[in-house]
C-alpha cells in the first residue's frame, strides 16, 4: 500500500508542478499585457488537462494495482465482479447481434476460470465533471470521490472557462485570481482522490466484505 501511495503522490507532484509552471510564466518571464494575457488564458487548459489526466491516471493506476493482486473471481466484491462482466459482454453493443453476443459470452465464460484483469483505459469524455469523475470511480465501489457541494460550482466554473478557451472564444477574459482559484480548486480535488484511493487500497474494498477477513490480500506486488 505504501508504493501505491507514494506512487499516486508522484502523479500528483507532477500534476502540480505543471499547473504551477503554467499559472507562473507570465510572472517569471517580462510579458507586455498582452503576452500576460495569452499566458494567463492558456493556462486554463493547461490546468484542466492536468486535471483531467490526473482523473484517468489515478484510476487506471488504481485498476493496475488490482489486477496485480490476482484476487480469485468468485472474491471480488460485487462492483468489481459487474465492471468486469461488463468488461467482456458490453450488452448495451451486443443487442441485434446474437454472434457477437455469443462470442463475448465465451470470452467471458474462459475468462472466469482464473482473474483476468480489468481494463484499465478510462475515459472522461473530455468533460471531468462531478457528475463525470464521481460516476467513474462509483463503479470501483467509491461514491463520491469528490463532493458536488464542496467543488461543484467551482469545477463548473473551470470547465466553462476551458471549453470557451479551447473552442475559441475571445469574450472570455481570465484573471491572475481566477487562475490561482482554479489551481487550488485542482490541487484539493486531487488530494481528495488520492486520499480515497489509498483508503480504498487499504481496506480491499475490490473483495467481497465477507471474505476480507478470511483471505488476505497481498498489497506488497506493486
Amino acid at each position: 500500500m505504501e508504493e501505491f501511495a507514494e506512487l499516486l503522490s508522484s502523479l500528483y507532484d507532477k500534476r502540480i508542478d505543471n499547473i504551477r509552471r503554467a499559472k507562473t510564466t507570465h510572472l517569471r518571464y517580462g510579458f507586455n499585457a498582452a503576452d500576460i494575457q495569452f499566458s494567463i488564458s492558456n493556462a486554463v487548459v493547461i490546468i484542466y488537462a492536468n486535471w483531467e489526466g490526473f482523473v484517468k491516471e489515478a484510476a487506471s493506476e488504481y485498476l493496475q494495482f488490482i489486477n496485480r493482486q490476482q484476487a480469485a473471481v468468485e472474491d471480488l466484491d460485487e462492483h468489481y465482479y459487474t465492471l468486469l462482466v461488463d468488461q467482456y459482454i458490453e450488452l448495451k453493443k451486443t443487442i441485434g447481434s446474437k454472434a457477437v453476443a455469443i462470442k463475448r459470452c465465451c470470452s467471458l465464460r474462459e475468462a472466469l476460470v482464473r482473474f483476468p484483469g480489468f481494463t484499465t483505459t478510462v475515459s472522461t469524455k473530455s468533460n471531468a465533471n462531478c457528475d463525470i469523475v464521481n460516476g467513474i470511480f462509483s463503479r470501483f465501489a467509491i461514491e463520491e470521490i469528490i463532493s458536488v457541494n464542496t467543488f461543484g460550482e467551482r469545477l463548473n466554473r473551470l470547465l466553462f472557462f476551458r471549453h470557451s478557451i479551447a473552442h475559441g472564444s475571445g469574450t472570455i477574459r481570465v484573471t491572475q485570481k481566477d487562475i490561482d482559484e482554479f489551481s487550488l480548486l485542482v490541487q484539493d480535488m486531487m488530494v481528495m482522490i488520492c486520499e480515497k484511493l489509498i483508503n480504498a487500497v487499504s481496506g480491499s474494498i475490490w473483495i467481497r466484505a465477507d471474505r476480507r477477513g478470511a483471505k488476505e490480500v497481498s498489497n506488497s506486488h506493486v
